[in-house]
């Protein structure tokens, strides 16, 4: 006990230190995700002032000059090229359009540069370039100081690029941006131009990503188009995350450190449970295994010895077992020998005295000791069957599920015809009667939930053959209930239901027409034996032992999952299920329950 309470504290310490350790990790990762959260606001925030400061510098100079329209399409030299011909023209714009040089039905073409339109006429098909005087907008702008405001901006270290942009290209750009793509061939910068709103985003210059603003300059066509280095941003979050690494690392270290001495300290005390556990387990597996000794003098042939034990738990005489019969009456000497009676099992040894005068019987009844083990192999078969199931259903249902839909989408098109169109149906056919086999692996493969109570074996039984009156009436074939009084089960209704089903199922397909199916019900010794007769065909020896086995059947649409579900419920219910067929004769399955009493 004090070895065992040891142990107890040794683990609320080690859960207490992994409790710590997570919190610590917790708060860590906290800390970390708001520094760069900080980060990205206090960037996000800077580069919308320095834009916001550049849009009304512009404004304020602007304001102080002539508008930018006036300035395109008021007082200026134009040059008109056309057929290689050159023409020199001052004046406004539109009166520049109207003059007899051009005809109706000209379009302006898509450009990139506001030195220069190009203008098509689409009646004539002539090309007109038309190009401004050299007293262009950079000229303004740095008449009104504005130039070597944004230059001076352009160059501090955060600032990648500073430029103004219309729907017929650009204004302004600092001395790194040679092209751009048009405001029309980009929907972020269209949506900006024409919804006026904010908008901004990491985008590729010159092989590095900026972080781009985009911002439409109040009471004119314009966008302010600012790109911010996003470099420094991104060293102080690597550094930051270097931080939040290196500190995990040196908290992990201690919480591995602490662990190891707790678990040197606990080393001994493990060790000694653990010697105490296997004692115990020991213990009660000798304790199930009830060990009965006879000895019988070879002379007088009488019992010196008789242990009364035996027949007072069993109910039944030893010699009634035959073979005990056999070696105590010619003397015969065994060891380990297994013998199995009516639902119990036996390890019997015998032996002679030196003096050859006397008998030893040992007999021990191993029944418990060998249905926990058979109860433990089923279990870990069951977990390895789970396990299989979802590895083979993952890696087949999606394939399959693949070639389903190709499959219908070509019967749907009715791309093939004759014996083309029946072979993909048939293939369709398949691939649902894979995917189906395959959702009854699983569903079988799964651990059943059971909902225990008590249960009527009559009302079971009448509810099949109800259920089934449509198929008996078809096949002709009548089903006997023989029961003397009703018999109660502790179990799941609805999951024994099924397992009775599928075994009388089973019965009436193998009986032929005007044959009857028998279901006999009795007890014995606190047991239930259920036997479920037909009078078909019968099984040899080879087909009789594989009919429980998981999709094992000799039915042409059948599934070979009913029996071995019907097994596996009964099983879960501490009950045993056993078949006995003769070739010609027919099959009897047995199902040997424990009864539970109508109080």
């Amino acid at each position: 006990m004090k070895e065992k309470t040891v142990l107890n504290i040794k683990n609320f310490q080690t859960i207490l230190l992994f409790l710590i350790f997570l919190i610590l990790i917790f708060f860590q990762t906290f800390e970390f995700v708001s520094k760069n959260r900080t980060l990205d606001k206090e960037f996000l925030t800077r580069s919308r002032i320095i834009t916001n400061i550049i849009g009304e510098t512009y404004k304020n100079v602007s304001s102080n000059i002539v508008s930018i329209e006036e300035f395109i399409f008021n007082e200026m030299f134009f040059e008109l090229e056309r057929n290689k011909e050159k023409y020199r023209y001052k004046g406004n714009f539109n009166k520049f359009l109207e003059n007899d040089l051009f005809t109706e039905g000209f379009s302006f073409s898509e450009n990139y540069n506001r030195d220069s339109f190009v203008i098509f006429e689409k009646e004539q098909k002539d090309l007109y370039r038309i190009s401004r005087s050299k007293n262009t907008f950079k000229t303004i702008l740095k008449d009104g100081g504005l130039k070597n405001y944004l230059d001076d901006l352009s160059a501090l270290p955060e600032i990648e690029y500073i430029l103004f942009q219309d729907n017929l290209g650009i204004f302004y750009a600092s001395f790194n941006v040679s092209q751009m793509k048009s405001i029309f061939f980009d929907s972020l910068l269209m949506y900006s131009f024409f919804e006026r709103v904010d908008t901004f985003r990491i985008q590729e210059f010159e092989g590095k990503k900026v972080f781009e603003i985009i911002s439409p300059v109040k009471d004119e066509n314009l966008l302010l188009r600012v790109g911010f280095v996003i470099e420094e941003m991104n060293r102080l979050k690597r550094g930051n995350l270097i931080n939040f690494l290196t500190y995990l690392f040196f908290t992990l270290s201690l919480y591995i450190l602490l662990i190891t001495i707790l678990s040197f300290y606990a080393k001994n005390i493990r060790l000694s449970q653990k010697l105490l556990e296997e004692s115990g387990e020991k213990f009660k597996i000798i304790s199930l295994l009830d060990e009965f000794i006879f000895v019988k003098n070879i002379d007088s042939k009488e019992f010196e010895s008789f242990d009364k034990r035996f027949e007072r738990k069993f109910n039944f005489s030893l010699f009634e077992i035959e073979e005990i019969k056999d070696i105590v009456e010619n003397l015969k000497e065994v060891k380990d020998f297994q013998i199995f009676y009516k639902n119990y099992k036996f390890l019997v040894s015998s032996t002679r005295t030196s003096d050859n005068k006397k008998l030893v019987l040992y007999l021990k009844d191993i029944t418990e000791f060998e249905n926990l083990k058979e109860e433990k192999r089923r279990m870990e078969f069951q977990s390895r069957l789970g396990e299989m199931t979802f590895r083979i259903s993952h890696e087949l249902k999606n394939p399959l599920n693949g070639i389903s839909i190709i499959l219908q989408r070509m019967m749907r098109k009715n791309v093939l015809e004759g014996d083309e169109k029946v072979m993909l149906k048939e293939a369709f056919d398949e691939v649902e009667r894979m995917n189906k086999r395959i959702v009854e692996f699983t569903r079988f493969s799964k651990p059943y939930q059971y909902r225990f109570e008590k249960v009527s074996l009559n009302e079971i039984f009448e509810e099949i053959v109800s259920s089934l009156k449509i198929l008996l009436d078809e096949r002709k074939i009548e089903i006997k209930l023989f029961s003397e009084c009703d018999r109660f089960l502790f179990g799941d209704r609805q999951m024994l239901s099924i397992a009775f089903k599928n075994i009388v199922l089973n019965a009436i397909e193998a009986s032929t027409e005007g044959k009857k199916v028998e279901i006999k019900v009795d007890s014995f010794e606190g047991k239930i034996l259920i036997e479920i007769v037909d009078h078909g065909e019968g099984m040899e020896y080879e087909e009789k032992e594989k009919i429980f086995d998981l999709f094992y059947t000799t039915k042409e649409n059948g599934s070979g999952i009913g029996l071995a579900t019907a097994k596996r419920i009964i099983e879960d219910h501490k009950g045993k299920i056993e078949v006995e067929s003769k070739k010609g004769v027919g099959t009897t399955i047995k199902i040997f329950m424990e009864e539970m009493k109508d109080d």
